[in-house]
């Protein structure tokens, strides 16, 4: 089904009596309102921040990728004082992992951080680190 402007602006009305129909033909996915960034990404963490703002205070899972290979997924439950700052719900959406291993061989890695279970991308991903072990 074609979803012409009009009909999504229907179901972000809030009284709209065509609330449920919407849901029902685009799915609740399609209105989440996801945020985030993918702020470090180097031989030691990879790190930052989701969230989804029609659910302030329930973190959320992001997926990292090297390349195609799904290496990681944690959630975004983290409290950085940053985003309670900046009304980012109640603060606890950051995530920070130690760059594993595999990712430190010497030869160059595309690192992807994704909302859990979609293909959207965070904000400033993907990041190309080449890592060598000491």
């Amino acid at each position: 089904m074609k979803q012409d402007s009009s009909f999504l602006s229907c179901c972000h009305r809030s009284l709209s009596p065509l609330a449920g129909l919407c849901l029902l033909l685009i799915g609740p996915s399609a209105l989440a309102q996801t945020n985030g960034y993918h702020d470090v990404g180097d031989c030691s963490t990879i790190a930052g921040w989701a969230w989804d703002a029609s659910q302030p205070t329930t973190p959320i899972s992001v997926d990292i990728y090297s390349g195609n290979t799904l290496i990681a997924t944690v959630a975004a439950s983290a409290f950085r004082q940053d985003l309670q700052n900046a009304g980012i719900g109640d603060g606890n959406h950051g995530f920070q992992i130690v760059t594993p291993a595999a990712v430190i061989d010497g030869q160059p890695h595309t690192l992807t951080v994704k909302y859990g279970g979609t293909q959207q991308n965070l904000n400033t991903t993907p990041k190309t680190v080449s890592c060598i072990a000491l």
